[in-house]
Order: C-alpha cells, then sequence, then structure tokens
C-alpha cells in the first residue's frame, strides 16, 4: 500500500500541470470570449480564494479520535460542498477543448480524486468507531462529486453568458490552486526541481494537444 501511494505521489506534479494548463489555455480563454479581463481575472482569483479556504476548512475540522457523529459534522459539510464544486468543474473541463487535452484532464483529476478520497477515508477512519462507518461517510461525500457534475449539466443550458463566463472564471482559479496543491505535495516529498520539471511536463501536454487540434 505504501509503494502504491509513493507511486501515485509521483504523478501529482504531472497532474498539476494539466490543472494549470486546463485552467490557463482552455477555460480561461473560453471565460474571456464572453466577458471583460478585469471580471475574469478578478473572479479567477476568487475561485483560487474559495478553494484555499475550503482545503483550510477541512483541515481545521478534523476530528478527534472516535467522537461520534456530531463531530464528524463540519468534515462532512466541508468535504461535501469541496466535492461537489469538483464535479461541476469536472463537468465544465468534459466541454471545454479538444478530446485528447480532455482525456489527459480526467485522468488528472482522477488522480486528484483518488488521493483526495484516500486521504479522507483515513480522516474519517481515524474519527470513526469502526471501518464501515468511516467507509460510509467517505462515500456519502464523494457522491457529492456527482451532484455537482448533474448541477452543472442542468444548469449550464439555462445561463446566460455573462454568469456562464463568471463561473468558467471561478473553475479557472480552483484548477490553478488544485495544481499548486499538488505541485506543493510533491515539493515537500520528491524536492522542488523535479515537481517543477513534471509538472512543466504536464502544461507542455495540454499545450500540444491544444495546439494540434
Amino acid at each position: 500500500m505504501t509503494e502504491r501511494w509513493s507511486s501515485l505521489e509521483r504523478a501529482l506534479p504531472f497532474s498539476a500541470g494539466v490543472l494549470a494548463g486546463m485552467a490557463l489555455l482552455l477555460v480561461l480563454p473560453e471565460a474571456l470570449r464572453h466577458s471583460s479581463p478585469v471580471a475574469v481575472l478578478g473572479l479567477c482569483v476568487a475561485g483560487l480564494v474559495l478553494f484555499s479556504g475550503l482545503e483550510s476548512l477541512v483541515h481545521a475540522a478534523r476530528p478527534s479520535p472516535h467522537p461520534g457523529v456530531v463531530g464528524l459534522i463540519p468534515l462532512i459539510a466541508a468535504m461535501s460542498i469541496h466535492n461537489a464544486l469538483d464535479g461541476w468543474n469536472i463537468a465544465v473541463g468534459l466541454r471545454i477543448g479538444p478530446v485528447n487535452a480532455v482525456t489527459v484532464f480526467i485522468a488528472g483529476m482522477a488522480l486528484h480524486k483518488l488521493l483526495g478520497g484516500l486521504m479522507i477515508g483515513a480522516v474519517f477512519r481515524a474519527g470513526s468507531r469502526n471501518r464501515v462507518q468511516a467507509a460510509v461517510w467517505a462515500g456519502a461525500t464523494e457522491s457529492f462529486t456527482l451532484i455537482g457534475a448533474l448541477a452543472n449539466q442542468r444548469l449550464s443550458s439555462q445561463l446566460s453568458e455573462s454568469w456562464s463566463a463568471g463561473l468558467l472564471s471561478v473553475t479557472a482559479g480552483s484548477f490553478l490552486y488544485l495544481g499548486y496543491h499538488s505541485l506543493e505535495r510533491a515539493r515537500r516529498t520528491g524536492g522542488l526541481g523535479r515537481s517543477l520539471a513534471a509538472a512543466s511536463f504536464g502544461l507542455g501536454a495540454i499545450w500540444l494537444l491544444v495546439l494540434l487540434e
């Protein structure tokens, strides 16, 4: 298990580059087609701050050992919101850009979701009385990813161009934060130089796929 975890973490900086590439080369340009640069950049920063705040909330909500269901509520709420936004963003990514770039993006997001799910499962296990309860709560929070994706599919066609551009800008900011967060985690275990090189490959892959389309 430790070796598998280590192998997954080695792929983190590449996925960081992929997420940054999606934000900079696909999502932001699409938003700029329908809104002003000031509004797009402002909402992009808002998306970055939103996900940074959610990440801080998740860490602050970590329960003490065996607190019972009530003690898990803050963590459940924070992770449910985080996962719903992940689902919304995945749905956005599926609609934007060439097929090959979307495929690479899905791989990067899948890695993010897998590692996040494993970590939050471990946190729930530490705060639950048994493995079954931990698995149920972890699965319940992860199910909000699907809810977020379905909400995007349902609402996107009903939004005006300005609203769509605004939400795209927030999505771009969230991708940039997730990329930074993945790169920072990788830096702590693999070193800055190696992590930046792998992230550059991820960014370059998206750029090349967009260029070839």
